[in-house]
């Protein structure tokens, strides 16, 4: 079995003060939660105040068999929560790739964000089966497990976006991808995705 994101931050204790930190146990919380089908604006915009908005993505290469996952948490007033990209050994294919990112997001979600969560992709097939009342794909235990991960959150959302407002998840699944490697970083970003951070603070008009 493939470690998650919350187990490595786990296994990375010590690196405590370096932005990695290790998960607390998460607590008994209920959620009620809602699958938005809406296609959303050019710019990448803050969720409602005191809410977390979790963007991720999945980067999948049938050719070589390359996967990484991306995820970003910022809160209404653009900080950095989280940022996280791992790679990924097991996938057969993009739509489950996208799960696994949804999955992972949610997790460190209950892990480090108190409020309710809007998760946001890019990929309207994971929307889709989301709301399906009865999935019988491939990804149907995987979506089970979203759907229970999301119960540890107080309210949550997921929303289908377009590709452009989803673009620094996208370069961390890829970074995960370049550099065969996982890491989760607590209230900063990676180099290569601050100008893209930036630029989300500075929407064009």
């Amino acid at each position: 079995m493939q470690a998650t994101l919350s187990d490595i931050l786990l296994e990375q204790a010590s690196a405590v003060g370096k932005g990695k930190l290790p998960c607390p146990s998460p607590g008994n919380r209920k959620s009620t939660g809602s699958v938005l089908k809406v296609l959303g604006p050019t710019d990448w915009e803050p969720p409602p105040t005191g809410w977390t908005k979790i963007n991720v993505d999945g980067s999948f290469v049938s050719q070589s068999g390359e996967v990484g996952i991306g995820i970003i948490a910022r809160d209404s007033e653009h900080q950095v929560v989280f940022t996280a990209w791992r790679v990924l050994f097991r996938c057969q294919d993009a739509l489950e790739a996208e799960a696994r990112a949804c999955l992972e997001g949610l997790r460190l979600s209950a892990q480090w964000s108190q409020g309710p969560v809007i998760v946001e992709t890019d990929c309207a097939r994971l929307i889709q089966a989301l709301e399906a009342k009865e999935d019988r794909s491939s990804i149907r235990l995987l979506l089970a497990e979203i759907k229970d991960q999301a119960q540890l959150l107080p309210e949550w959302r997921v929303a289908k976006v377009k590709r452009e407002c989803n673009l620094v998840a996208h370069e961390l699944a890829h970074l995960a991808r370049r550099n065969i490697h996982t890491a989760v970083w607590l209230g900063k970003t990676p180099a290569c995705v601050h100008y893209l951070v930036k630029n989300d603070c500075n929407p064009s008009i």
